[in-house]
């Protein structure tokens, strides 16, 4: 694809609805929030969510002041701790959004902020 072909939508909702609506030809989104945008959908068998492999996750996000480091790591130490003992997996499948634990156990903070 030509990177003047692409186009960035104000929003993922206007970016799923375009889509639905046969005005676009591809919504490039993370399997889960396609998922659940897909959901959303009056028909939402209009649209199909594909998941390419071997792409970077991309990643929600918890923001910190630069000062507060500390609260920083301890948050990511914790949500390590989560993720490994499976309760990450528990809760994401409790809103149906498991695919988007894949791979989370194996990349770090920074491969995921990096371009």
């Amino acid at each position: 694809m030509k990177a003047e072909d692409i186009v960035i939508l104000p929003d993922r909702t206007s970016g799923m609805k375009l889509l639905a609506d046969k005005r676009i030809d591809v919504l490039a989104h993370d399997t889960a929030t396609a998922a659940d945008l897909q959901k959303r959908l009056s028909n939402p068998s209009v649209t199909q969510v594909v998941h390419v492999a071997d792409t970077k996750l991309s990643c929600a996000a918890a923001a910190f002041s630069e000062d507060s480091v500390e609260l920083r790591n301890a948050y990511n130490e914790g949500l390590r701790k989560i993720i490994a003992s499976g309760k990450y997996l528990e809760i994401m499948k409790k809103y149906g959004r498991e695919d988007g634990t894949v791979g989370v156990d194996k990349i770090t903070t920074d491969e995921l902020c990096t371009k």
